[in-house]
């Protein structure tokens, strides 16, 4: 059923982008065809297969020339967008050259795929892009890939550059950067600076949980330093902000 849900809305977003009612009828006349076209099982959900689309596009492309294939990506990422798909939008926006706009919407995608370890995908959308609208937060994203992947050195040169840049005002990319920086540190085995880091880190206006998020990758160092008096105090300062 899920997969069936799945179909039916890939089809409307392409009517939408397409303007055009009757996809899922030529979907069924290609699959009846057998024009390398598969049906997921016994519900709506089609498959290409990938020579055949890689075929189809290039067909594509050249019957109506490159500006055209450039607004009918674009017609696709801003259905996708409006349907909440904004993996699929991002793949188009970068396949039309529109930098600045799929860079906003990997700004707002990035950090769920790092949390849900989808690094493959944000590591291409981040080649694709090259040094194209690099960003602060872009930047700390490499960085945590960089990470991530057990290049704690790497990373930390990103993120000391960005660390200069960063304005005051920017206290949520303070955080990430800072976060990820004593990160590296900690992985470098120096305990000290990133100590150091962590503590200026809860010098800032931070919200609750970026506080205790802090207060606890504080606390991981000290453990690691043996540090006990700082154990202690970050316990402390947790508890107090929990119970207030």
């Amino acid at each position: 059923m899920k997969v069936a849900r799945f179909g039916l809305l890939y089809q409307a977003i392409w009517m939408q982008a397409l303007g055009n009612n009757r996809i899922r009828q030529i979907l069924a006349e290609a699959e009846e065809g057998n024009l390398f076209t598969a049906r997921i099982g016994e519900t709506e959900a089609f498959r290409f297969h990938p020579l055949f689309r890689e075929f189809l596009l290039l067909r594509l492309e050249i019957e109506v020339g490159a500006e055209a294939m450039k607004q009918l990506r674009i017609s696709f990422a801003e259905a996708y967008v409006k349907s909440d798909h904004n993996k699929d939008a991002i793949d188009q926006f970068l396949a039309a050259g529109e930098s600045a706009r799929a860079v906003k919407l990997i700004e707002a995608e990035g950090k769920g795929l790092l949390h849900s370890g989808e690094y493959n995908i944000l590591r291409d959308w981040l080649d694709r892009l090259g040094k194209d609208h690099v960003s602060a937060a872009l930047n700390i994203l490499d960085a945590r890939l960089l990470i991530e992947n057990g290049k704690p050195r790497e990373a930390l040169v990103i993120l000391a550059r960005t660390k200069k840049d960063l304005r005051k005002k920017d206290v949520n990319f303070a955080f990430d950067c800072i976060r990820a920086y004593a990160e590296c540190l900690k992985e470098l085995s120096k305990f000290d600076e990133a100590i150091d880091e962590l503590i200026r880190l809860l010098e800032m206006k931070l919200d609750t949980d970026n506080r205790l998020e802090a207060l606890y990758i504080l606390g991981i160092n000290y453990c690691m330093h043996q540090k006990d008096k700082g154990i202690e105090e970050c316990l402390k300062l947790a508890g107090e902000i929990i119970a207030s």
